[in-house]
């Protein structure tokens, strides 16, 4: 009897493990498991690494460094010079992030990949998609 529920609790242990990481993942391109929470990860001061239009990898013109702060403030430095100020936020569903500039309109991008030292947003524009990587600084 005591044979029966041992391995009736160790059956049960290990379908909910199972099913815990191998389940739906947030993004498109990953995590499938973090320890660390969404906001904890997006907030970093994020280099821009690459830019990928229609699949197509595009050369890289300046430096540029989106600083995402935890109190909901972001700052986008592009070479040398502060290029926006504003705030930011998750989507109800933390599936994109928008960004509202002090003095312009807020835009969208949809979250592909939210790692601890990685992130990818993507936009479309008609029928172009827009990727964009980012590593941490």
């Amino acid at each position: 009897m005591k044979t029966r529920i041992l391995l009736f609790l160790s059956f049960a242990f290990l379908s909910a493990t199972i099913l815990t990481f191998t389940g739906c993942k947030k993004y498109e391109d990953g995590p499938r498991f973090s320890l660390s929470s969404k906001k904890g990860r997006i907030t970093n001061q994020w280099q821009f690494t690459e830019k990928i239009v229609n699949g197509q990898p595009q050369q890289l013109t300046n430096i540029t460094v989106r600083d995402i702060k935890r109190d909901g403030a972001y700052i986008l430095t592009v070479g040398t010079s502060t290029d926006e100020t504003g705030k930011w936020e998750f989507s109800s569903d933390k599936e994109s992030i928008t960004f509202i500039p002090d003095d312009d309109d807020a835009y969208s991008r949809d979250i592909l990949r939210l790692k601890s030292n990685e992130l990818w947003l993507e936009y479309r524009d008609g029928s172009d998609i827009y990727e964009y990587h980012y590593r941490k600084n």
